[in-house]
């Protein structure tokens, strides 16, 4: 997926960075979780960043920053993926980084993947029913 753009009570900030702080004590690379970074075409995963503990990964958030840690965690019961988001805004953003105007989530589907239970159109869905509910809310 693509983030969403801007802040819902500033119209004009537009979301410039995440920050993603990992809290996972003990994290092993076979519970999965990672992060993954893919290219602007969304053709090919760039990087995958294991969610490990005090890590810290700070990304670009643009129209087509495409991440996301889309497979199954296979943890133990006793544990979770945890991690802490921020998000940095800034007041406009240069047009190369901009090819849609102000957006929820954006999620796209794998290459590869069948998504045979429709969870692609029902995140799109939910992104979007969310963003017009935090925008009556605030």
């Amino acid at each position: 997926h693509t983030d969403f753009s801007s802040h819902t009570n500033k119209p004009n900030w537009t979301r410039v960075l995440n920050i993603l702080i990992y809290l996972n004590k003990n994290w092993k690379e076979s519970y999965g979780g990672n992060l993954e970074l893919w290219n602007k075409a969304m053709d090919k995963c760039e990087k995958k960043i294991i969610p490990m503990f005090n890590r810290m990964v700070i990304f670009s958030t643009t129209d087509f920053s495409y991440h996301g840690n889309p497979d199954k965690i296979n943890c133990p019961k006793d544990q979770s993926r945890k991690s802490i988001a921020m998000y940095y805004y800034s007041n406009g953003r240069p047009s190369h980084e901009r090819k849609l105007g102000a957006h929820s989530t954006i999620f796209r589907k794998r290459p590869g993947s069948d998504d045979p239970d429709g969870n692609i159109e029902f995140k799109k869905l939910f992104g979007k029913i969310y963003y017009q509910i935090k925008k009556k809310i605030n």
